[in-house]
């Protein structure tokens, strides 16, 4: 997570978009490292499942970096993080 608010804390004046992909590549890769860790491959979930927990940890990251990034006065990306 860490490595995700640093990310955020230095894209600058970067577009919605570009914070929106940061979050969901770092999210995926997250999952697929949760995955290996737990020794499942991601062929063995369904496409839907597999969705489900990126969801999850899109939502989690989302909210997270908004807390500490707010909590660090940097306003600007709230708006973009809901």
């Amino acid at each position: 997570m860490n490595e995700l608010i640093e990310k955020l804390k230095g894209m600058g004046d970067q577009s919605q978009e570009k914070i929106e992909e940061t979050i969901n590549s770092y999210s995926y890769n997250q999952v697929m490292k949760d995955l290996e860790d737990a020794g499942i491959e991601p062929s063995e979930l369904s496409d839907e499942e597999l969705n489900d927990l990126v969801v999850e940890e899109v939502n989690k990251n989302k909210s997270m970096a908004k807390g500490v990034l707010a909590g660090a006065g940097t306003i600007m990306f709230l708006e973009f993080l809901g």
